[in-house]
């Protein structure tokens, strides 16, 4: 059966707000991705920092710069008081944006993730506290190599980690040539369009490069005119820009369905699970 619930997603990035236009990190979320992978629907997003989970291990919060980092599960109690729902999805960059060459490990945060949430001193013991204790449990049971158990039950209380590496935006450049057309350069600017490998650079310097041709061409392609700033001062306003015309094109949109952000939230969120 379906579920029928209520699922929130806490996702990395700022929501912004506008009398007059929608969030773009919300319409990436709720609308693009939901409408595309076939996803149950989210009933509303919350802006978070990657910040908010390292402020659970009073170990590692002692070491970030600046004060007043909210913990992640004081934020998700929060939001249970505001509205209760049922299902949490916690999305994050496994990148931190402070350290882009920092040494990373997805397993690792992802338990950290669990452990954190199963020691909440904010958080109800049942249903959340009581099913982060064991789910990490379970992860931290598994030996490497060993295959992957089925992902965990739709159900009140379940918490659903979505790791994205090295960024979300790596999702963004799996179709070079839709990003060309959605610029208006994919015949012009030829000898100075970036060298379109992943592991070359951060996928949203990638992209700032190509935004730059862009805006280097003349007349002015029409995305530039329908997108202010760049990836550093509208980051969200251009993935959703990207995405909306990713997802147009057949073709990009298997790619983007066989990226490893997609699949994983494929494989938590079917609509026919």
């Amino acid at each position: 059966m379906a579920f029928a619930g209520k699922a929130v997603l806490f996702v990395e990035g700022e929501i912004t707000r506008h009398p007059r236009l929608p969030d773009p990190l919300s319409t990436i979320w709720q609308r693009r991705l939901v409408s595309s992978l076939s996803l149950i629907d989210i009933d509303r997003v919350v802006g978070i920092s990657k910040k908010n989970l390292v402020a659970m291990d009073k170990a590692m919060a002692s070491n970030m710069s600046g004060t007043g980092v909210v913990p992640l599960d004081l934020l998700m109690a929060r939001e249970l008081e505001k509205e209760d729902f049922g299902v949490a999805v916690i999305a994050w960059d496994l990148q931190p944006p402070w350290d882009p060459d920092a040494s990373t490990c997805r397993w690792d945060e992802v338990k950290s993730l669990y452990r954190g949430l199963s020691q909440s001193e904010a958080l109800p013991d049942k249903p959340w506290r009581r099913w982060a204790r064991n789910r990490f449990r379970e992860l931290s049971g598994r030996k490497k190599g060993q295959r992957k158990p089925d992902p965990p039950v739709l159900e009140v209380g379940a918490v659903l980690a979505v790791c994205m590496e090295p960024t979300f935006e790596s999702l963004l450049i799996v179709c070079e040539q839709t990003i060309r057309r959605t610029l208006g350069v994919k015949d012009r600017g030829q000898g100075k369009w970036p060298t379109w490998n992943e592991h070359l650079q951060r996928p949203e310097d990638l992209l700032q490069l190509a935004i730059k041709v862009a805006r280097d061409v003349d007349p002015k392609p029409k995305a530039i005119k329908r997108v202010r700033g760049d990836m550093k001062t509208a980051k969200h306003e251009w993935g959703e820009y990207f995405l909306r015309h990713m997802i147009e094109d057949p073709q990009c949109l298997e790619e983007v369905r066989r990226h490893p952000t997609a699949a994983r939230l494929v494989e938590l969120l079917d609509r026919g699970r």
